[in-house]
Order: structure tokens, then sequence, then C-alpha cells
């Protein structure tokens, strides 16, 4: 009797931490920009029945995209930032820092709620780059029971500039023009 106790415990407990999650990702439909995606259970704050820790479902994964100057040309070391659709920062959001190609990959963590995620952000970047483009919105969409994840981004490469105002190009003068000397044979060396 003993042992089925123990066991009926154990299965409860398992039941409990979401050992038995039903949905997982079946179809990427993200174009190779979001990269390792899966949904991962965490342990909540919130405890059930007292003692048992309560479990959360998130979706987990990295986004990518570029960022480019005025020119067209990659810039590396910029720093990418998520917000949400009111311009509040993200938590779920790590930064991100382009590469040499221009290119930023974040990790991102949303909570699934009603085995659904539907998030919509924007990407910006610290100083002394803006965003030139429009606001550079993205949305992460998932749903869990047909296991489908899918990302729209507009545009994949965001156009930025600098805050920093150009100087002015200073030019060196041109050198001085040579003087004729008086006599008709200054521009020769007689031997002096």
């Amino acid at each position: 009797m003993a042992i089925n106790s123990r066991f009926s415990i154990l299965f409860f407990s398992l039941a409990l931490s979401g050992c038995s999650a039903a949905f997982r990702i079946k179809q990427n439909l993200t174009d190779g920009q979001i990269v390792d995606p899966a949904v991962v259970r965490k342990p909540s704050l919130e405890r059930t029945i007292g003692i048992f820790p309560k479990f959360e479902d998130y979706l987990e994964g990295y986004f990518l995209g570029g960022i480019v100057d005025p020119e067209g040309h990659a810039l590396q070391g910029v720093a990418v930032h998520v917000t949400d659709e009111n311009g509040n920062a993200m938590e779920s959001f790590d930064v991100g820092v382009t590469d040499q190609d221009g290119l930023y990959k974040v990790h991102f963590s949303l909570p699934i709620r009603w085995n659904r995620v539907n998030f919509t952000g924007a990407v910006t970047v610290e100083s002394p780059w803006k965003v030139s483009a429009p606001k550079p919105q993205f949305v992460i969409k998932y749903v869990g029971t047909a296991g489908i994840l899918a990302y729209y981004a507009k545009p994949m490469w965001i156009p930025v500039k600098s805050t920093v105002p150009k100087l002015p190009e200073i030019k060196a003068p041109p050198p001085a023009p040579k003087q004729k000397s008086e006599d008709g044979f200054g521009d020769f060396d007689l031997g002096k």
C-alpha cells in the first residue's frame, strides 16, 4: 500500500511539474529568421497546493536581422534592443550586437498564454545610431495546439544613421607658388 501511495505522489508531482507538455513546435514558418526555437517549461514563484512549484511555458529562441548605414554598408558593433509596440523596453529579449557582416542575433523568452504567443515589437539601436526607416516592427506568433511558429519582420535589414553631426572637412591650403626672382638666372643654380 505504501508503494502505491509513493507512486501516486510521484506521478502527481510529475504531472504538476509539466513533464507531460503536449505541445511543441511542429512547423517553423520563419524562413530562417528565428533559429533554435523551443518550448521551455520554467518554475514560477507561485505554488500549487502549497508545496509543489507551479510551472509556466515559454517560447524561446533567437531572431535574426541586420543593420546597415544609409549607403547600405553593414555596420559592426551596433547594440540592438527590443521594445514593445508602445516603446517600452522588454526584459524578455536580450541585447544583441551586430557582427562584422552587420547581422545581429537576439535571444528571447516569451510566456505562452492559452497555448499562444502573439508579440508585436520594434527594433531600436543605441546611440550614436538612430533608425532612419519607419519604426521597424516585427511580430512573433505561436499557436501551441497546432505547433506553428511564424515571424513577420519588415524589413530584415534596418538602415540607421549617425546622430553625431558631421564636422566640416578641413582642406589643407594649396602650396604657395614659387616666387620668381628679379634676375633672369634665378631658377638656375650657378654654384653660389
